[in-house]
């Protein structure tokens, strides 16, 4: 896939948080996979560095079940993913 089109496509992230759904839009195939690293490591399942990236889904949509102190990293890490984004 070119990657001015694989810029432009847009994901999803649902993240449930005692009985609400809040969710979360990701603009890029390369962003959506950093976050989902990121979620991942946050719920205590991360990557292996030898193990390859997960391709991203062709639903384009993950979800995520967060504690409360899990959901403000998760959001003080999109404040600073937007500040360095392009």
């Amino acid at each position: 896939m070119a990657q001015g089109k694989d810029d432009s496509l847009r994901y999803k992230f649902e993240i449930h948080h005692e009985g609400v759904v809040y969710e979360f839009r990701v603009r890029g195939t390369k962003r959506f996979m950093a976050e989902r690293d990121f979620l991942d490591w946050l719920i205590g399942h991360p990557r292996p560095a030898h193990v390859p990236p997960r391709p991203a889904p062709e639903r384009r949509f993950e979800h995520y079940m967060l504690t409360r102190e899990q959901l403000q990293i998760y959001g003080e890490y999109r404040k600073n993913a937007a500040q360095t984004s392009d």
